[in-house]
């Protein structure tokens, strides 16, 4: 506890405030962005359908990219832009039906 008697904020707030400032950039808007047409589509589909949940699927593996791994997501993608992903990469993407 400080000297004068009030609470600090936990370490990881700050950190959490300072990585928040870092990654809240033109790139989080576009993964936010990215979130709402998925979102806008499974709007037009059954709630049931193998499609809604897989575009329900795909928002929460989006989230969990961007809030735990922003940098690494955004690496990948900027490695597949440029076509140097490795063999095994592009592997797992094929196997996906991604690429």
């Amino acid at each position: 506890m400080p000297e004068n008697g009030t609470s600090a904020p936990p370490a990881g707030l700050i950190i959490s405030a300072q990585l928040t400032e870092e990654f809240m950039t033109k790139p989080f808007d576009d993964y936010a962005a990215h979130a709402r047409h998925l979102e806008l589509i499974a709007e037009t589909l059954d709630k049931g359908s193998p499609e809604y949940l897989a575009l329900e699927r795909a928002g929460w593996a989006l989230a969990f990219a961007i809030m735990h791994h922003q940098r690494e997501f955004q690496e990948f993608l900027d490695e597949l832009q440029r076509g140097e992903l490795s063999p095994d990469q592009q592997g797992h993407l094929r196997k996906l039906g991604l690429k």
